[in-house]
């Protein structure tokens, strides 16, 4: 079951988001399924990063997905992003993120890599 203002989050006007979108800058990854995996079997580990919101009984809850559900939903959890390669690029990316509300029935969370930010540097948006 959730606390309070979990629920409180839920019951809001559709419209209204609370994304936080920020982002982290590396050297180029050189191996990108690699790097997305192990940062997925990482969130199995936490109950609320492998949860989507299902309502039970009139109440919100957190159902669990598998862990086999969790790593087939890395292309739509931690998709990869091709066109971004520059600041301006990336505030609209980050802008129409933050401005996006994602649908309850699914995980809560995204991370989008972007391999190819600059030719030395890769990113991901979180």
């Amino acid at each position: 079951m959730m606390g309070g203002s979990d629920e409180i989050f839920f019951l809001d006007d559709e419209r209204n988001c609370l994304n936080i979108v920020a982002f982290h800058r590396y050297e180029k990854i050189t191996d990108l399924d690699q790097f997305r995996t192990a940062m997925l079997s990482r969130a199995c580990k936490f109950p609320r990063l492998k949860s989507k919101v299902t309502k039970f009984l009139g109440k919100f809850m957190f159902e669990e997905l598998t862990d086999k559900q969790m790593m087939d939903s890395m292309n739509k959890t931690m998709p990869v992003v091709t066109d971004i390669h520059n600041e301006r690029q990336l505030a609209d990316f980050m802008a129409k993120k933050q401005s996006e509300r994602l649908s309850l029935d699914y995980l809560q969370w995204r991370v989008y890599f972007v391999p190819d930010y600059r030719p030395n540097e890769s990113l991901f948006v979180y």
